[in-house]
């Protein structure tokens, strides 16, 4: 099949994991797919941030919102313009867009072609976002109109869905796909887990890791505040954060560290490169999230899982989409503090549940949660949508 995916992210981040991972899950399984997105981030991996990228950031990170907002809408111009000029040359068995607010043009050329169009939602107006919307009320209007008129939508958790049905979205237009992983990349049988574990001076610690961005809402605090009880009931415990991110934020936990005595026990590695990430937490005899959304499928779930590592989750929705508590995960209470470090505890004092836990972990991946399991499930709501007509399902 010939697929048009459209986009207008600056492909960095995980959003470009979840980009390159979709795109190659289908061209992995023969299918063609032309990328359509801001001039020079369609994030191919030999794909520089272009002018257009790197002024489209600038203008994100310093405009008003409400003057954001209007060039999100003036961008529709550009992707029409880009969307025309492949299909009138190509012939597109259905387009493949990750929605983004304001975003009409992939429905709209969509509609006039008569081409089937799915619509992947990761974010929409009425959901609390960490970039507030100034013009909520107006996102919402195009909302309606948009998810009206595509022909299928997939969400990344139940919870999303139901919001959607909430919204009014009828419930058979709606499929849940959650996030995945590329098991060629991450794959614990390659991964060198002695160099790092060598370069911090791990020696025989347990190592408990958390991968991800240095800021607030990942929870990074809450963990560090348990840090202190975890080392004084068990000695042979080390922790390691992975990532770059918010200065200030790095600095507020920092100061925490030293109050609390436990800078030691504890390694910052600073950012690093997605491809190397394996090998960190390969490096980890624990895993952990602690903290997430109310709808979000967290990448890092899946990265810890295809790594063949025991993962402490919060107890939430899309969380509990993919995993059991006590089979191939251990749970605890979101903002619960003895419910984290009992988990912790648990895991730390027990090898053997380490053990069955990041296997069956690792089985749940390689059968369910792959990019190229996702693809095929695309290419299936492709060709239902092609059969049933344009906006049906």
């Amino acid at each position: 099949m010939k697929i048009l995916y459209n986009h207008r992210t600056r492909g960095k981040g995980v959003e470009g994991v979840h980009i390159r991972g979709i795109v190659g899950g289908l061209r992995g399984l023969g299918h063609k797919v032309i990328l359509v997105s801001l001039p020079g981030a369609e994030c191919d991996k030999t794909v520089l941030e272009s002018s257009f990228a790197k002024m489209w950031r600038i203008i994100s990170h310093n405009a008003p919102e409400a003057i954001f907002e209007l060039l999100e809408i003036a961008y529709n111009a550009i992707s029409f313009i880009r969307l025309w000029n492949i299909i009138r040359k190509e012939k597109i068995n259905f387009i493949y867009e990750r929605y983004a607010l304001f975003n009409f043009s992939g429905v709209t050329i969509a509609g006039i072609y008569k081409i089937p169009i799915i619509l992947e939602i990761n974010d929409i107006s009425t959901l609390d976002r960490v970039r507030k919307l100034r013009m909520r009320w107006f996102a919402g209007w195009f909302e309606k109109r948009i998810f009206n008129s595509a022909s299928a939508l997939i969400t990344i958790s139940t919870y999303f869905k139901n919001h959607l049905i909430e919204r009014g979205v009828p419930a058979d237009k709606i499929w849940v796909l959650p996030n995945a992983v590329d098991p060629s990349v991450f794959n614990p049988k390659q991964a060198d887990d002695y160099r790092i574990r060598k370069q911090y001076k791990f020696n025989g610690d347990v190592v408990v890791g958390f991968v991800g961005r240095f800021a607030h809402w990942h929870g990074i605090d809450f963990l560090i505040s348990c840090i202190p009880d975890i080392i004084s009931a068990t000695k042979n415990v080390r922790f390691m954060f992975v990532g770059g991110g918010n200065e200030k934020a790095r600095s507020s936990f920092m100061t925490h560290i030293h109050d609390k005595g436990i800078f030691d026990s504890i390694t910052f590695t600073g950012w690093v490169k997605h491809d190397l990430i394996p090998a960190y937490i390969a490096a980890m005899d624990i895993t952990i999230i602690p903290n997430s959304n109310a709808y979000g499928s967290p990448m890092k779930l899946f990265e810890y899982m295809a790594m063949g590592k025991a993962v402490i989750v919060p107890r939430l929705g899309p969380i509990e989409d993919v995993v059991i508590d006590g089979r191939n995960c251990v749970m605890f209470e979101p903002g619960d503090k003895e419910s984290l470090k009992n988990a912790l505890q648990g895991l730390i004092k027990d090898a053997g549940k380490r053990a069955r836990i990041g296997h069956e972990a690792l089985k749940t991946v390689q059968e369910n949660y792959t990019w190229e399991k996702n693809a095929q499930k695309i290419i299936e709501i492709g060709l239902a949508v092609a059969m049933t007509g344009v906006n049906k399902v």
